[in-house]
């Protein structure tokens, strides 16, 4: 009896055993290993995964295991992706110093900022530490120097410092101002703070002077623009050269030294005849003053012994040695008034070159092209050379450059605007080659000392206000000659021309000519006072049919005044109120500023 109870008792426990199921746990975890879920599931039940929790700067990729069913106890974790995000550096303008990838949360690790002269960095715009979205970071910065800036009256600066915070400036000398004395600087310049522009300020000296008297002028031009600064350099006065000689069919100027050296028949025929105005106007002798007759006009006509010009043309080539009469044919009869002789078309300067394309008839003339006209001229005032020894007298570096109204040199008279080589030089004269001619007819270049001194310049002067209404004022009075027939006259253009000259700029010879200058040449339908005040400065020239000026501004009653050589009145070169003169006649403008 006792066995069989135990038998039973064991029976029953393996019963019960047999049916107990067997339990494991499974155990899900999150990013930081904190438990998300626990279950408890025997092995014949499916495991069911938890939704995985949003972690800020994080993205949920996947579980580390995939299970379905266990039979052990198992631990799951949740894997994430950590947010990445771009940090740029960034300096002051804007310019990308450095790019960084930081995680989410991290700080990136900032370059050295740039080094800026009178400026300390004092650290970026963006707080670094734990980055959460994409950023970018400019470097700061703080001055450590104020920059101030000295300016002349006409706002020029003078000198430019960096000056520590409350310190102060140092002012410097304040220019010369001509007619002007310095007073004081507009601004305070002790214990800086920021960014400051200080002018110099002046008082007028109010002298008296003379409307003819060119510091008449000056004085009231410096109360508005530095009369002494440089309008254009000789870099720019040569890109001007350029194209005045580049528009021939314009300008009608020419660089002698690049024509060439060789012409047909039919060319040089075509520019003897282009001159054909011998019928247009009653022809006299040049002494006697009578009218010639026909048959008299028909040797002059015959002396550009046409017939004789070869098939093939040889250039020759010279430089002038005498004050020379460009005509429109070989003979010194006049034609029409011996004031105002059609015949004659400009007069050459000694020292300038021509290139010869043909003789007269009776060998006294020479039929040339100059840089800014062709014509015929008396055979005994050039001296003829080769190519090479023309092109070395013109391309001289070192010149002296005649800035009187004319000077004589040798014997011959040598007008404003002329130059020659320098060959040497002392403390009170220059050695310059002029051109002489000898019995043969050749270029002579002889040394000649000439005395320094207000007649020359060393080199062109330089192209200023106060230097354009110098050399103008020097003609200021001088008779009006039409053609420059005469030596000591000169017409409209030539007046101008030789202002120009100075300076080195070409100019072509006729007005026609002048206002058509591409780039700098203007039409205008009448101008006024006003106008002109506004938008033109003073040295522009402007022109009437057939006549050219120069506009000087204007004076001390507020009059728009203009400087001209004119045919009108006694015949000089004058001063007259644009008013006066008419602004409703002028047709063009040439702005050489």
């Amino acid at each position: 009896m006792k066995y069989l109870k135990l038998f039973i008792c064991l029976g029953l426990l393996l019963l019960l055993t047999s049916c107990t199921k067997q339990e494991y746990e499974v155990k899900f975890l999150g990013l930081n290993d904190e438990v998300i879920d626990v279950l408890i599931v025997t092995e014949e039940d499916k495991v069911i995964y938890p939704a995985a929790p949003k972690v800020e700067g994080h993205t949920f990729i996947k579980w580390d295991q995939t299970v379905d069913y266990v039979t052990n106890n198992v631990t799951i974790k949740a894997l994430y992706e950590i947010h990445m995000f771009e940090v740029i550096f960034f300096d002051n303008e804007g310019q990308i110093i450095e790019k960084q990838t930081v995680n989410y949360g991290d700080s990136p690790n900032p370059p050295k900022a740039p080094t800026i002269e009178n400026y300390d960095f004092i650290g970026w715009d963006q707080d670094l530490t734990n980055v959460t979205k994409d950023l970018d970071v400019t470097a700061l910065y703080k001055k450590n120097a104020y920059m101030v800036t000295f300016v002349d009256m006409y706002g020029e600066i003078i000198e430019v410092q960096m000056v520590k915070p409350g310190d102060s400036a140092n002012p410097p000398k304040a220019p010369t101002v001509d007619y002007y004395t310095f007073d004081d600087w507009d601004q305070d310049y002790k214990e800086i703070n920021d960014d400051l522009t200080i002018k110099a300020q002046y008082i007028a000296n109010n002298e008296k002077y003379q409307k003819e008297n060119v510091n008449y002028w000056l004085q009231i031009l410096a109360s508005k623009y530095n009369i002494d600064k440089e309008l254009f350099t000789q870099e720019e006065i040569d890109n001007y050269n350029q194209i005045i000689t580049n528009s021939y069919s314009k300008t009608k100027v020419v660089d002698v030294k690049t024509l060439n050296q060789t012409l047909t028949k039919d060319e040089v025929k075509k520019l003897i005849e282009s001159y054909a105005n011998i019928s247009r106007y009653t022809v006299y002798h040049h002494e006697s003053k009578k009218q010639l007759s026909n048959d008299e006009i028909t040797t002059i006509l015959n002396n550009r012994a046409i017939d004789q010009i070869p098939d093939r043309v040889d250039v020759q080539f010279g430089i002038i040695t005498d004050f020379s009469l460009m005509r429109s044919y070989p003979t010194m009869h006049y034609s029409n008034d011996y004031d105002r002789d059609r015949f004659q078309e400009t007069s050459l300067n000694v020292g300038e070159a021509v290139a010869i394309y043909h003789t007269s008839g009776d060998g006294n003339w020479y039929f040339v092209q100059a840089e800014n006209y062709n014509g015929w001229i008396m055979k005994n005032t050039v001296g003829l050379c080769s190519y090479e020894v023309m092109n070395e007298f013109l391309t001289a570096k070192e010149r002296i450059v005649v800035i009187s109204d004319y000077v004589v040199l040798k014997g011959a008279f040598v007008r404003m605007g002329q130059s020659f080589p320098k060959i040497g030089e002392n403390t009170e004269s220059y050695d310059i080659n002029f051109p002489t001619r000898d019995n043969n007819g050749n270029l002579k270049l002889e040394k000649l000392s000439i005395n320094r001194g207000k007649d020359y310049s060393d080199g062109y002067l330089k192209y200023t206000y106060e230097n354009i209404f110098k050399q103008a004022f020097k003609l200021l009075g001088i008779d009006y000659s039409w053609g420059d027939k005469e030596k000591t006259g000169r017409d409209c253009s030539s007046t101008q021309n030789a202002v120009y000259k100075t300076f080195g700029f070409m100019m072509p010879r006729n007005t026609s000519n002048q206002l058509s200058i591409p780039s700098y040449g203007k039409t205008v339908n009448g101008v006024s006072s006003n106008h002109m005040k506004k938008n033109y400065a003073p040295g522009t020239l402007i022109f009437s049919s057939g006549h050219v000026m120069m506009y000087i501004g204007e004076d001390a009653d507020g009059l728009s005044y203009l400087f001209h050589n004119t045919s009108a009145g006694d015949g000089k070169c004058i001063l007259q109120p644009l008013d006066e003169y008419g602004g409703t006649r002028i047709i063009a403008t040439l702005k050489l500023q």
